[in-house]
């Protein structure tokens, strides 16, 4: 409850501040919602507990929890009925709802996975591993039959939305697409059989739906206009700048979440070629994939250098 402490010891409204404006409730809601996704993305990739939320117990406990749940089971949900009956127009407005919604419930799962992973990494007691499965499948089963089936419904229209709503759908796919597969391993890890095999369907459709969002990653830009691309303050002349076009993938703020997502993928694909479950052929296709998805990574990143160089070595043994 750690961000939640804090927040309540700057609450304006506790210290006499009468002329709180909407505007200021609105940006600190922001920077309180931004500080919880830093915490739970940072837990999914650093193998540690949350430092700013609460742990095993969190996902429940929490008042940016509850509010999510609350949002998608009371609001979002009954307010989109209709559209999952009778079908809706896809447009800039709807999808960029659509995703908000669907961010807010990856988030959530992201959450849940990151409580399920700390309880087999510590070896809690078989209740509390239990309890924490059943949150998490809570969590995905609101995410798979909520806003799934919306998120692909704007895949059918993907093309004809802006750059904005094209790179929000690529994002929110994409990182649930790594909470599955980062779920997967450290089920595989814990050696926890039992649990892996409740989660065989969705594990199955993640794994190919990962080759298509990185490869959509890799083949879309998304352009930063020139007047984005500097201050007030300086005097560059704005007839002397350019746009910047980056790949969506070059454009995502997590390049260690990509090389995980890329790594868990070879190990599937190359498993299965192994066993002779795969063609050459195929197996060529999905690794040019992954190694085109790592290869528009940021050159500068370590981790990049080192996840390239696993790929060309897995090159030559082809």
């Amino acid at each position: 409850m750690h961000i939640q402490k804090l927040r309540q010891r700057c609450d304006p409204v506790q210290k006499g501040h009468a002329n709180i404006t909407q505007r200021f409730l609105d940006l600190e809601s922001r920077a309180y919602w931004a500080a919880v996704m830093w915490d739970t993305t940072d837990a999914m990739s650093s193998e540690m507990r949350t430092l700013l939320t609460s742990g095993l117990n969190g996902a429940c406990g929490e008042p940016a929890w509850r509010l999510s749940k609350a949002f998608l089971v009371g609001s979002f949900g009954p307010a989109t009925e209709h559209w999952h009956a009778n079908g809706f127009d896809i447009n800039d407005d709807s999808a960029s709802r659509i995703i908000g919604a669907a961010s807010v419930s990856q988030t959530l799962f992201w959450k849940n996975t990151t409580s399920l992973k700390e309880a087999l990494r510590e070896g809690v007691h078989e209740d509390t591993v239990a309890w924490v499965w059943a949150s998490l499948q809570e969590a995905m089963s609101l995410f798979r039959n909520s806003t799934k089936p919306l998120l692909n419904a704007c895949e059918g229209r993907i093309h004809f939305l802006n750059q904005a709503n094209r790179f929000g759908w690529f994002e929110v796919t994409l990182r649930y697409c790594i909470g599955v597969m980062a779920l997967v391993d450290a089920l595989k890890i814990a050696k926890r059989t039992d649990l892996l095999e409740q989660f065989l369907n969705a594990r199955t459709e993640v794994e190919h739906e990962s080759f298509a969002v990185l490869k959509f990653g890799t083949d879309n830009t998304y352009e930063i206009p020139a007047q984005d691309l500097i201050s007030g303050s300086e005097e560059t002349s704005m007839s002397t700048m350019e746009s910047i076009m980056l790949s969506f993938i070059a454009l995502y703020a997590s390049p260690d979440h990509i090389i995980t997502l890329a790594r868990s993928l070879l190990k599937v694909v190359t498993h299965r070629r192994r066993e002779g479950k795969m063609d050459n052929s195929i197996f060529n296709h999905l690794f040019s994939v992954v190694f085109g998805a790592v290869n528009q990574l940021p050159e500068t990143s370590k981790a990049v250098h080192s996840a390239r160089q696993d790929l060309k070595a897995l090159s030559e043994e082809i």
